[in-house]
């Protein structure tokens, strides 16, 4: 028998091996996070989280602990079985609002509200909403006896997409244009190998991961620097946004955010209204060395006489790209791989809410 028949043989049994140790680690041996069940349809405004919740999910390699309280408000993990319908203070946005891959004591709301516990804080904030979720979910509520003294609202970036394909019927329910709800929750891969992939992904934790590792070190991924959801601050002929395109998008989104802004005002409630950028928007920044763009310029304009603050946290990571670089603040203060604030993204952001001294 030859070297080469030799070492071929060992080597097989090796990565053999290695694969049966690994589907017994990831199957037998590693804690398994649940599916993402804390997401549910609502018959008002298309989705929610499941209230009383306490559990440990998965975001990409991220697993995490998810609560909720007994209304479905993201909370720590001691107010499960909460139930107040009195609120100072009201959060409001998409996933970067829920706190999606943290903790709640690592998402902003979290740290806030830990620092503010003479204050009662709901965090209403859900993976995928839109202004016309927001207007939709905060009337509800108010409407079934809830109250808010002050209603934040972080508008998110991909919000003018989501825009682009959320609408109202004459009963007031909120449906998504062209996608199935559980499409719009839960990320897409197309193709005839996605099955074998997402096989191999929850079955060969190690394997997995090892790759990752290897393409994080040898290939740069810059895909979430030019994801088409985040795209229209800087391209306003973007194909991505539906029949509305970027404009009619834009003017929709406005137009929900002030039919908000005028049933709050109508019962005393405060408004606020804050901008973040996304890893596409760092690079805009540096490109035109400029902190601002549409997303700040349209929300701002939106506030004068409008919102008690604008929060606007573009500004500090304009100052950061100046004293570092894109690369280097995309890797301190993001999710590896992802668009969302890590744990020090979180608390940047916790860290100017608090500067601004809001209260009830």
């Amino acid at each position: 028998m030859s070297w080469i028949k030799i070492f071929l043989i060992q080597l097989f049994s090796i990565v053999f091996l290695f694969f049966v140790l690994d589907y017994v680690y990831t199957n037998y041996v590693r804690f398994k996070p649940i599916e993402s069940t804390h997401v549910i349809r609502h018959d008002v405004y298309h989705h929610t989280l499941l209230p009383s919740f306490d559990g440990i999910i998965k975001f990409g390699n991220i697993s995490y602990r998810m609560c909720t309280d007994g209304n479905g408000f993201r909370s720590d993990c001691k107010s499960v079985q909460n139930l107040k319908s009195n609120f100072d203070i009201a959060f409001i946005g998409d996933s970067f609002t829920e706190g999606i891959g943290m903790n709640y004591e690592d998402s902003f709301v979290g740290m806030f509200a830990a620092s503010n516990r003479m204050l009662d804080i709901a965090n209403l904030g859900v993976i995928s909403y839109a202004p016309t979720v927001y207007r939709a979910k905060i009337q509800d509520y108010i409407a079934r006896g809830y109250s808010f003294n002050h209603v934040i609202v972080f508008v998110d970036i991909s919000d003018i997409q989501d825009e682009s394909f959320y609408y109202t019927d004459r009963n007031g329910i909120v449906h998504f244009r062209g996608e199935e709800y559980s499409q719009t929750v839960k990320p897409i891969y197309p193709g005839y190998l996605w099955p074998i992939r997402k096989f191999v992904v929850d079955n060969f934790f190690l394997f997995t991961n090892t790759v990752r590792l290897v393409k994080r070190f040898f290939f740069k991924n810059k895909s979430m620097f030019n994801n088409p959801r985040s795209e229209w601050t800087y391209d306003n002929y973007s194909n991505a946004y539906g029949d509305l395109g970027v404009t009619g998008s834009i003017n929709k989104a406005i137009h929900e955010m002030t039919l908000l802004y005028n049933f709050l005002r109508d019962r005393g409630i405060k408004l606020s209204v804050g901008v973040y950028p996304w890893p596409a928007q760092l690079n805009e920044m540096a490109k035109s060395n400029n902190e601002e763009n549409q997303q700040v310029s349209i929300w701002q304009d939106f506030c004068i006489n409008r919102c008690e603050n604008f929060i606007n946290v573009f500004p500090e990571y304009f100052r950061l790209i100046q004293e570092s670089s894109v690369d280097n603040v995309y890797e301190k203060y993001f999710i590896p791989e992802d668009i969302h604030f890590n744990a020090e993204g979180n608390r940047l952001l916790a860290k100017l809410l608090l500067e601004l001294k809001l209260n009830k």
